[in-house]
């Protein structure tokens, strides 16, 4: 998906390299409901999302593309949205992430923590992170060639994200939480998306740890 119209942020790839090793990103690697206060940074979100669902190797050909995750075929159905509820770089709203040109789509901006809220049962992640990463799933896209199996690749693609999303927050000092459930309808509604083309599959809390 893109939103050709709307505003973008750039975001930089020039990631400094991290001293963490894959074994020890693993071992630390805990989810957590209470967060620190200070900033996740644009780079430290650009490194979030690349890392973690964007495109590590391009081709002309965008068949041969890969990103970060493995997906049943290359069908690739998720889409990831993020929502930011703290003042920081990049200001507060809700944003979507465009995989191939690796930046952000403003949707709109604003505080969205209330309905963050009203959508989960754990009500403190709402309040204590920095930011929540809303992947989607839109099933046509992996139905056309898996037909009736095609939900579960969905699901399992998510879940591959989700720990790359883990792993790679242990190198900026950050954790994480996810989220299997939530109001879809409310959620759907602040995605402008459409439930039986797009439908929300995981939400990830994000925020540096405590101090």
């Amino acid at each position: 998906k893109d939103y050709p119209r709307l505003n973008k942020i750039i975001l930089p790839k020039n990631f400094s390299k991290s001293r963490l090793k894959l074994e020890t990103a693993i071992k630390r690697r805990r989810s957590i409901s209470t967060f620190g206060t200070k900033e996740i940074s644009k780079m430290e979100l650009s490194k979030l999302l690349y890392y973690s669902c964007g495109i590590t190797r391009r081709n002309k050909n965008l068949n041969l593309t890969r990103r970060a995750y493995p997906s049943a075929g290359t069908r690739y159905p998720l889409e990831v949205y993020i929502v930011v509820l703290k003042k920081g770089e990049i200001k507060k709203g809700l944003y979507h992430y465009n995989v191939k040109k690796h930046y952000l789509e403003l949707l709109i901006l604003g505080d969205f923590r209330d309905t963050l809220k009203d959508s989960i049962v754990s009500k403190d992640l709402a309040e204590n992170a920095y930011l929540f990463l809303l992947i989607t799933g839109i099933p046509s896209r992996a139905s056309e060639k898996y037909s009736a199996i095609s939900n579960k690749f969905i699901l399992l693609e998510a879940g591959h994200l989700a720990q790359n999303t883990y792993l790679i927050a242990e190198t900026i000092d950050a954790g994480c939480c996810v989220i299997g459930n939530c109001d879809e309808g409310r959620m759907s509604k602040l995605l402008d998306i459409d439930v039986f083309y797009e439908r929300i599959i995981y939400l990830i809390a994000i925020g540096k740890k405590l101090d």
